[in-house]
């Protein structure tokens, strides 16, 4: 199997060169014609290649789409984050109207429901990192980490700056190690949050907090509900989240949270063994 696309990002690690040394595939950044006609199978991590589209063999080619949709950073002016469920759906089958998949991976369960009428679709939950040792919960809440694109929080922003300031703890943004946190934020605000970012986005955030028994807050996407394991806390409005920190303050609801989160860890290996289930062929 040869695993390719643009080669960029989180996703790309994760799902293409994570992934594919797990299984033994060939794993090639935006590969040549070339390579990719004389592949056996082909497996296109997120937004495909050129070459991709002008391939004439007829090796199997599986899409994994991941968020493929425009985001509004770097050279997109549009964003899908806005777009209804049919923009977002058009926009995916033109995509594959021009690359001809044979069947489709998707993030969630629910967009390979949304898509599983068109084509043969399957869900593959990301993978989260492996920790060495495990986040250790202090007695006291002092760090709270969110990593992520700045502009994705702004939204909460103001309340999170005011209540880490009222309650006396440190605010990072993309600063510092996950297991240095006492709590991890994993929201998501307008005009950012949508169909897509509740529907179709990856559980990466949560992963690694299950991963690292980190205690999270969460948004209510699918990603995350559909990977929950009871240890998460929810929270979609300015009330909620004041619940959360409150709830979260002692010591005793942190450790329970950590131990709940990591009957859900799930790494490299695991998402192999799902994804050989999908295409055995790999």
């Amino acid at each position: 199997m040869l695993i390719t696309g643009k080669g960029l990002g989180g996703s790309w690690m994760i799902r293409g060169e994570q992934l594919g040394h797990e299984i033994g595939a060939t794993v090639i950044p935006k590969a040549s014609l070339r390579k990719i006609n004389a592949a056996n199978s082909i497996l296109c991590i997120k937004k495909p290649n050129k070459e991709i589209q002008a391939r004439t063999s007829t090796a199997p080619l599986i899409w994994d789409i991941v968020d493929s949709w425009p985001q509004g950073g770097g050279k997109h002016k549009e964003d899908g984050s806005t777009w209804d469920q049919s923009r977002l759906t058009e926009y995916i089958l033109k995509v594959a109207k021009s690359i001809r998949p044979d069947i489709l991976i998707t993030a969630t369960q629910k967009m390979a429901q949304d898509l599983g009428t068109i084509y043969p679709t399957y869900s593959l939950r990301h993978h989260g990192r492996t920790y060495q040792n495990k986040n250790q919960i202090k007695e006291n809440v002092t760090n709270i980490i969110y990593e992520g694109v700045d502009r994705y929080i702004d939204q909460w922003l103001d309340q999170l700056t005011t209540e880490c300031k009222q309650r006396g703890w440190l605010l990072n943004m993309n600063q510092g190690n996950i297991l240095d946190a006492d709590i991890v934020i994993a929201l998501r605000g307008a005009p950012y949050r949508g169909y897509a970012s509740d529907n179709w986005k990856s559980n990466i955030k949560l992963q690694n907090a299950q991963n690292s028994g980190t205690p999270i807050i969460c948004s209510r996407e699918a990603g995350y509900l559909e990977t929950q394991s009871g240890g998460e806390i929810f929270a979609d409005t300015p009330e909620e989240l004041t619940t959360a920190f409150d709830y979260l303050t002692p010591q005793e609801n942190r450790l329970m949270c950590s131990e709940l989160l990591q009957k859900q860890e799930y790494y490299v290996a695991d998402a192999a063994r799902d994804f050989l289930k999908i295409w055995p062929h790999g």
